[in-house]
C-alpha cells in the first residue's frame, strides 16, 4: 500500500508539474546597431545567461530570446508581453536594458496551480566589434565571452563567468560561481579585479604579464606559476607581491574556493 501510494503520488506531482511547463512561451528578439571601434556597449539584465563574441564589423549584433512560464498559458503571454528590452543608441555607444515584471513567488504548489505565479528569462548572445569597452550586468546568470578586446566590466549574482582569448583587461564580480579568465594580451597599466564568494577562480595571463599581486581564499589555496617578488611572507590562503615589473594591481578574492594564476 505504501509503494502504491508513492507511485499515485509521482505520478499526480508528474502530471501537475507537466501541466505547469504547459504554460510556456518563448520569443526572439533581434537587432543590428552600428558601433564602430573604441565604443562602447552596456547591458542590464535580471534572469538569464549572456553570451559574448566578436567580430570585424562596425555594428553589435543584439539577439535574445524571451521565455516566460506560468501555470496557465495566458498569464504567460502577459509575463511575455511585459518582458522588454530596451535598445538606446548615442554617439558611437549603444546600451541594452532588461526590464522584466515582477512575478509573486507562494511556493510550490502556487506555481503548479498557476495562482498568479511565474517566471520569466532572458538569455542574449551579443556580438561586438573588437577593441570596445563593455559593460555587462545580469543577476542569474552566467556570462561567458570569447575574444573580447578593450576594458570588460562583467557582473552577475548567481552564476559562473569563462572569458576565453580576451585582449585588454577584464574586471569580474560574482557571487556563487566560479571565475575563469584566459588573457593572451594585457594592457599595462590597468587593474583587474576578479572577486566572487562560493566558487573558485582560475586565470591565465600571458609570459610577459606584470602585475602588482594581491590574492586571498578563506577556504582553498593559492597557486602562481609567475616568479613573485613577495611583499609579505607567504601564507596559503594569501598572496601579495611583484609580477614581472608590476604596474597595475590584480585583485583575486574567493571565500569557499582556491585561486591559480597561471601562465599561458
Amino acid at each position: 500500500m505504501r509503494i502504491l501510494k508513492s507511485h499515485v503520488l509521482t505520478v499526480v506531482v508528474f502530471l501537475l508539474t507537466s501541466a505547469a511547463f504547459a504554460g510556456e512561451i518563448r520569443e526572439r528578439f533581434e537587432k543590428t546597431c552600428p558601433l564602430a571601434r573604441n565604443g562602447y556597449f552596456s547591458l542590464e539584465n535580471t534572469n538569464g545567461a549572456v553570451r559574448l563574441s566578436v567580430w570585424d564589423r562596425e555594428e553589435v549584433r543584439i539577439e535574445a530570446e524571451k521565455v516566460a512560464s506560468a501555470g496557465r498559458e495566458e498569464d504567460a503571454k502577459k509575463l511575455l508581453a511585459a518582458t522588454e528590452i530596451i535598445v538606446r543608441q548615442g554617439q558611437n555607444r549603444v546600451e541594452v536594458i532588461t526590464r522584466t515584471p515582477q512575478c509573486s513567488d507562494g511556493g510550490f504548489w502556487d506555481w503548479v496551480f498557476g495562482n498568479g505565479s511565474g517566471r520569466v528569462a532572458v538569455t542574449y548572445w551579443i556580438t561586438v566589434p573588437r577593441d570596445i569597452d563593455l559593460q555587462v550586468e545580469t543577476v542569474n546568470g552566467d556570462i561567458k565571452a570569447q575574444e573580447i578586446s578593450g576594458r570588460a566590466d562583467l557582473e552577475t549574482t548567481n552564476g559562473g563567468v569563462d572569458v576565453t582569448d580576451a585582449a585588454g583587461s577584464v574586471s569580474v564580480e560574482t557571487t556563487n560561481g566560479r571565475i575563469a579568465i584566459s588573457l593572451k594580451q594585457v594592457n599595462r597599466g590597468e587593474s583587474m579585479q576578479f572577486e566572487t564568494t562560493n566558487g573558485s577562480i582560475v586565470s591565465e595571463f600571458p609570459q610577459d604579464f606584470s602585475a602588482t599581486l594581491s590574492a586571498s581564499t578563506t577556504n582553498g589555496r593559492i597557486n602562481c606559476d609567475f616568479p613573485l617578488t613577495m611583499q609579505s611572507a607567504y601564507e596559503r590562503t594569501s598572496l601579495e607581491g611583484r609580477i614581472g615589473e608590476g604596474g597595475g594591481k590584480l585583485t583575486l578574492e574567493t571565500t569557499n574556493g582556491s585561486i591559480s594564476i597561471r601562465r599561458r
